[in-house]
């Protein structure tokens, strides 16, 4: 009796499951389906929707000053273009990261091959809500030190995350900054071992 009531609890489960799947299938749709970017090889790595209602994205775009470079695109609610730009130099710049900030400007982190101390280095930029440059740092030394998260934290300045083989134990290692809202330097920690 108990492996039978069990039995048709499952079996009731598995439908509710699939009922639910069906209906949620059901509900979702499209609201927009838009392509962006020119003749060569572009990519989106990091959306997020902005206090407007609309959406920010990031990516490396060969649309820029060479190689590929940092390319934050605007949209508005319905996935048309209010702004894009592109920020670079003649090698490589790409962008891994970014979120929109208290002031309602956006914070972005990648790594640069054209500006810093030598390979790939961090590269913050600090924009305004439509796009300018406030500030922008490099951040990294002589190997190769790439960024892959950035977020604004409560006392107003950012966290960085990524790895490094320019400091810490050898090979690659975690690298963590703390930076203070105008990007300068508070502290850096690496993380890892040997391998």
């Amino acid at each position: 009796m108990q492996h039978s009531l069990q039995k048709i609890s499952l079996i009731v489960l598995g439908a509710l499951l699939f009922i639910s799947c069906f209906i949620g299938e059901a509900k979702a749709q499209t609201l927009f389906a838009n392509t962006y970017g020119g003749s060569g090889y572009d990519w989106a790595y990091s959306i997020e929707q902005t206090t407007d209602g609309g959406y920010v994205f990031c990516g490396p775009a060969s649309l820029g000053a060479g190689g590929y470079d940092f390319w934050i695109v605007k949209l508005d609610a319905s996935g048309g273009v209010t702004w894009q730009k592109t920020f670079g130099g003649s090698l490589d710049d790409i962008p891994n990261a970014m979120q929109q900030t208290s002031d309602g400007g956006y914070i972005v982190a990648g790594r640069t091959q054209s500006f810093g101390a030598g390979g790939f280095d961090f590269w913050v930029l600090k924009l305004t809500s439509s796009g300018a440059v406030t500030w922008q740092k490099t951040y990294g030394g002589s190997g190769d030190d790439m960024a892959y998260s950035v977020r604004q934290v409560s006392d107003g300045g950012y966290a960085v995350a990524g790895w490094t083989n320019s400091f810490g134990a050898g090979n690659y290692d975690y690298w963590v900054l703390k930076l203070d809202a105008s990007g300068n330097f508070l502290w850096a920690i690496s993380l890892g071992s040997a391998g």
